[in-house]
């Protein structure tokens, strides 16, 4: 991974935070004889990010599962599984920006990112870079009209 993956990541991840996005990743536990470390695959809700500084950065996932952030994928959707519903408010974000041409411009993109995240949706290109996984369609009950 390299340090603008990293970077971009750790974005996108702070980003969504508030939003419950589930992620992969993998920790390291002690195996049953508690004498060495072995890597177990998690997947839980993203419930922390500690260390900011990209070198010692890590998450957590669910109440007890850390990981390395350069381990961690979340789960998003893609721009193509819009619902109908989500589709007419996805258009009406884009026409407030495309008439926008006030101090409020940057308030309505600020708005836009955070519908793209408490919807789940890929709109950074993290899943082509290798860097996200696209969600099973009922991961986030979006439900398809």
């Amino acid at each position: 991974m390299t340090q603008n993956d990293k970077e971009l990541l750790l974005m996108d991840l702070c980003a969504r935070l508030p939003y419950g996005v589930v992620c992969a990743g993998i920790t390291y536990e002690l195996d049953d004889d508690g004498e060495n470390y072995i890597s177990v695959k998690v997947k839980n809700t993203l419930t922390e990010i500690h260390n900011y500084k990209l070198e010692t950065a890590y998450v957590r996932l669910g109440l007890i599962s850390t990981c390395k952030l350069e381990t961690v994928k979340p789960y998003l959707r893609l721009m193509s599984s819009m619902t109908e519903e989500e589709d007419k408010e996805w258009q009406i974000y884009k026409n407030n920006i495309a008439e926008s041409c006030d101090e409020r411009l940057g308030e309505r993109i600020y708005e836009l990112h955070d519908w793209f995240n408490s919807h789940h949706f890929d709109y950074r290109g993290l899943i082509e870079k290798g860097l996200a996984i696209e969600a099973p369609k009922d991961m986030y009950n979006i439900k398809k009209k």
